[in-house]
């Protein structure tokens, strides 16, 4: 069983008209044998758009193990869906730098 870290942050999320986003994440299993397990949800980081969350989310699972993620991204002030991407867990860990990013077209949720 490997321990893995997941911390997140987000660019250039869409703002309100008048005001700046207060964004969370929730990081949610979207298949395998823990289908729908809700891994955990980030701190709100107040009047953003690029926000770089402080809680660390972990999660335990053998790496052979296929686990894909989603991490929605969304407004705390009504919870609003801002949003979202898809990862598989393990391959982020082997991945270059230990990290993936998911770039949104403009408008993208």
């Amino acid at each position: 069983m490997t321990r893995y870290q997941l911390k997140i942050n987000a660019e250039n999320l869409p703002r309100g008209l008048i005001r700046r986003p207060n964004p969370y994440a929730v990081v949610t299993v979207t298949g395998g044998p823990r289908l729908g397990e809700t891994l955990g949800k980030t701190d709100v980081v107040f009047n953003t758009v690029d926000p770089d969350f402080a809680k660390t989310l972990f999660l335990e699972t053998d790496s052979s193990v296929f686990m894909p993620i989603r991490v929605a991204i969304c407004n705390d002030r009504n919870d609003a869906h801002l949003a979202e991407a898809n990862f598989e867990a393990t391959e982020v860990h082997v991945s270059r730098g230990r990290m993936q990013e998911r770039l949104l077209p403009k408008g993208a949720k």
